[in-house]
């Protein structure tokens, strides 16, 4: 590339937040709102949430797959002899008691993610993704958000990149 974009460049900025005494049952409702909304114009849906402070500082992501995690008993995860265990029953049970649980007690808090700068450059934010397995990283200046930066987006910037390049030969 010739000068590697930086991830001002590429950040999502009207990333979705959420705050973290919002029950889980609000945060379902606002991924689900946005998956619909996504959908109709073809990009691909918010499958997170920023969840930050009154001063808009970061303690946290829920994913889809924290929520997930959060229906889940963490005895079943723990235990293989469970592997087989109906879920006939349990499963409305299990989604009543999470629906009311906070978006913080399920959330992957902050001190646990990865961030970026809005200066850094591509290559950061693919060895931190590659390196963690992670789908989106916040860009915080200082400690607000000001960005979501996603694969779906570093992805198409390599891509139009290596296509621009191979057009030139």
């Amino acid at each position: 590339m010739e000068s590697a974009p930086k991830m001002k460049d590429l950040m999502q900025e009207d990333f979705e937040f959420i705050k973290p005494d919002a029950t889980i049952q609000e945060a379902v409702r606002k991924l689900s709102e946005l998956d619909c909304r996504s959908t109709e114009h073809g990009a691909p849906g918010a499958q997170s949430l920023v969840v930050i402070d009154d001063e808009g500082q970061l303690l946290g992501v829920i994913t889809m797959l924290d929520i997930l995690k959060g229906i889940e008993p963490a005895f079943m995860r723990e235990s293989t002899l469970l592997a087989g265990l109906t879920w006939d029953g349990l499963f409305s049970e299990l989604i009543h008691q999470a629906e009311n649980r906070t978006v913080e007690e399920a959330m992957t808090p902050a001190k646990e993610l990865v961030a970026v700068d809005p200066e850094d450059r591509l290559m950061t934010a693919v060895e931190l993704m590659v390196a963690r397995d992670v789908r989106r990283i916040p860009v915080l200046d200082g400690d607000k958000v000001v960005g979501m930066v996603r694969l779906y987006d570093i992805f198409h910037e390599v891509a139009r990149e290596m296509l621009r390049k191979s057009g030139e030969a």
